[in-house]
């Protein structure tokens, strides 16, 4: 029976809330548009932060995923050379295996199978075993295979998208041809394009074997991802791959004097310390432009309190304890949070509709694309419910505060007083 009254009282609240919110339609219009700027502007730097630092990567079991690096004497951190990670490869332990993605390919027309027309497709060059390094499972045929490797394959990979616009999802496009560059290519099977590393594609070619001539040995152009095996910690496979390192050093020293293997998990891979750094910085200021907002409403709900005292002495004079009454008010905030967080969330979702056409390409990781999801929507209801409370709760107790006597003879000067410190205090 109890909490059948509390839900009745709850809802006599919210529809006390909402008559008020009408009745004040100005006051209403201005607050919740003040919210929604803080909010969706929150929302879309959250979408930010959470596509770089906490979304789980699109890749099997990614917590074992590390990028290696190659460090010379005249770089800290640079591409790594084909030979050296086929030697890491071969000699290595801690790893079910390495892979590279060889950056720089640029695009190549793309010739539709249906029509003949002609599109630029971005197109990325990888080992044969980078999606089963990525645990990268198909939607349609199958990846690369050891096997696939020769002199010059002619296979491709087809993202999603390209899939869907250029062959209307046709599965049957798997071991049929296209055309890159006007060559013949067959196409081995379909991936999703939340399948991105540090620079978007849409199609993969393989970049078959490499010579080992001495030029190779010194051409570090390669981002190389590597599956430490169960168990293996990272520093065990730093440790590991520092001996191969020295040991090539000793074996190609034109190639390799004063070269050492950086390696970092992946998603810090990917994303890079000025990245990371940058989206919590954006998240803190973004959330000092909240609490501005915070500190706006919080002004209007004191002014609006203000000429609401007499309205408040009176619930108490009939018998309204102080707690319910503030109850009332703070019920009265949370509608209006609500309010706010929903106009936010589309605001948001504005910002982040609009944020391709105007992020120079290149500044984001493909891996890194911030989107309309779920965790942006439950971030802003979150931020909506915690500013509601923010706002709400010193400004209902301001109100409630005065003397009933002073106030019905209206002579509340110390309440008024105290009201104009805590704005004050909020400016």
């Amino acid at each position: 029976m109890r909490l059948v009254q509390r839900l009745e009282e709850l809802l006599s609240d919210v529809r006390l809330a909402v008559r008020q919110l009408i009745s004040a339609r100005g006051f209403t219009l201005v607050a919740a548009l003040t919210l929604a700027l803080g909010i969706g502007v929150n929302s879309a730097i959250f979408s930010l932060a959470d596509a770089a630092l906490m979304r789980p990567l699109p890749f099997g079991e990614a917590e074992r995923l590390v990028m290696l690096w190659e460090r010379t004497p005249t770089s800290p951190k640079t591409g790594v050379s084909p030979l050296n990670m086929r030697d890491w490869n071969l000699q290595s332990r801690s790893f079910e295996g390495i892979a590279f993605v060889q950056r720089g390919m640029g695009g190549g027309p793309l010739l539709t199978a249906p029509d003949g027309s002609i599109e630029t497709a971005e197109r990325q060059s990888t080992s044969a075993n980078f999606f089963d390094v990525l645990k990268v499972v198909p939607i349609a045929g199958r990846t690369f295979k050891p096997e696939d490797e020769g002199p010059s394959p002619r296979l491709v990979l087809l993202g999603e998208a390209v899939w869907r616009r250029r062959f209307s999802s046709d599965p049957s496009i798997v071991g049929r041809l296209v055309r890159l560059n006007g060559q013949p290519y067959t196409v081995v099977g379909v991936v999703a394009d939340s399948v991105q590393f540090s620079r978007p594609a849409e199609i993969w070619t393989l970049s078959g074997q490499f010579p080992d001539i001495p030029t190779l040995r010194a051409a570090r152009a390669f981002e190389v991802i590597a599956r430490r095996k169960p168990g293996v910690p990272i520093e065990a496979a730093q440790a590991e791959l520092n001996v191969i390192a020295d040991r090539l050093a000793h074996a190609y020293p034109e190639a390799n004097k004063g070269t050492g293997v950086i390696l970092e998990p992946v998603r810090a891979g990917i994303v890079g310390s000025d990245l990371a750094t940058t989206s919590m910085f954006l998240l803190g200021v973004v959330g000092f432009v909240l609490l501005l907002c915070c500190a706006n409403v919080a002004n209007l709900l004191l002014a609006r309190a203000a000429a609401r005292t007499r309205e408040i002495a009176v619930r108490s004079a009939l018998g309204a304890a102080r707690g319910r009454i503030i109850r009332q008010l703070l019920t009265e905030s949370l509608v209006l949070a609500v309010l706010g967080g929903m106009l936010g969330i589309g605001v948001g979702a504005a910002i982040l509709r609009a944020a391709p056409a105007l992020i120079p390409p290149g500044l984001l990781p493909a891996a890194v694309t911030p989107a309309f999801d779920a965790r942006v929507v439950l971030f802003g209801l979150a931020a909506a419910l915690a500013v509601g409370v923010m706002f709400g709760v010193i400004p209902a107790w301001q109100a409630t505060g005065g003397s009933l006597t002073g106030v019905m003879a209206s002579e509340s000067r110390s309440s008024t007083s105290t009201s104009r410190r805590f704005r004050s205090l909020l400016v």
